[in-house]
C-alpha cells in the first residue's frame, strides 16, 4: 500500500502538530514527516547520530541490517535545533529510556489533523517518497533517502512519475521539432 496525503491534509496535519501540546510527539511526527525514517529508527536516534553542522543523521542497526547517513533538509534541521535533549535519545520515552512505542500519540495526532482512520504513522514515509517522485526526483534517489537496499523497494512509487515522463516526452518532441540553424525542420514520419 502506498499511502500519500493531499496538500490539504498535510496543510491540517502542520497546523495540528504546530499547536500540539506534547512538543515531543509533534516534533516525533515532524522527524519522521521531514525525513521518512521509519518509526523504529526515530525511538532509535540518539543526539550524536545527529550531526546538524553537516545536516545529516546516521541511522543504526536499520531495517536493512545496514548503518547509513542521510541528508536532512532544512526543516528536518530547524526540528533537531528546537528538541531540547533531556536524554540520550532524541524523543525519549519515560525516564529518559527509549521510547517503546508511539501509536496512542500516532492516533491522537491523526485524529485531530482528519487524516484517514487507515493512515498508517509509516504512511508518512510513504507520503515523502510520493511527493518526491511526483516532482521529478528520480527513483534511485528517493531510495536512497528512504535508506532501502535495492530500487525494487523503491519502484512501487514510479506510477508516480508518469507524468514527469509524459512532460519529458512532450519536452524531447519539442526539441526535435524545433527548426534547426539552417532552417529546416525534422520530418515527422509514420
Amino acid at each position: 500500500m502506498t499511502e500519500f496525503l493531499s496538500a490539504e491534509e498535510l496543510e491540517r496535519l502542520a497546523d495540528v502538530l504546530a499547536s500540539w501540546p506534547c512538543r515531543a510527539s509533534a516534533d516525533f511526527v515532524r522527524i519522521s514527516l521531514f525525513t521518512g525514517v521509519r518509526k523504529s529508527e526515530v525511538q532509535r536516534l540518539r543526539g550524536d547520530d545527529v550531526d546538524l553542522e553537516r545536516q545529516a543523521i546516521t541511522l543504526k542497526d536499520t531495517k536493512n541490517g545496514t548503518t547509513s547517513k542521510l541528508s536532512l533538509s532544512s526543516q528536518a534541521v530547524a526540528v533537531f535545533k528546537g528538541i531540547e535533549r533531556t536524554s540520550e535519545f532524541v524523543i525519549p520515552g519515560p525516564n529518559g529510556d527509549q521510547k517503546r512505542t508511539f501509536r496512542d500519540p500516532w492516533y491522537k495526532i491523526r485524529k485531530a489533523a482528519e487524516l484517514p482512520e487507515d493512515f498508517r504513522f509509516h504512511g508518512l514515509r510513504h507520503n515523502l517518497a510520493s511527493q518526491l517522485v511526483s516532482k521529478g526526483v528520480a527513483l534511485l534517489t528517493v531510495g536512497k533517502l528512504l535508506n532501502h537496499r535495492d530500487l525494487q523497494s523503491t519502484k512501487r512509487y514510479a506510477h508516480l512519475s508518469d507524468e514527469r515522463l509524459r512532460e519529458a516526452a512532450s519536452l524531447a518532441g519539442e526539441l526535435l521539432s524545433v527548426e534547426s540553424s539552417n532552417k529546416k525542420v525534422i520530418p515527422i514520419r509514420d
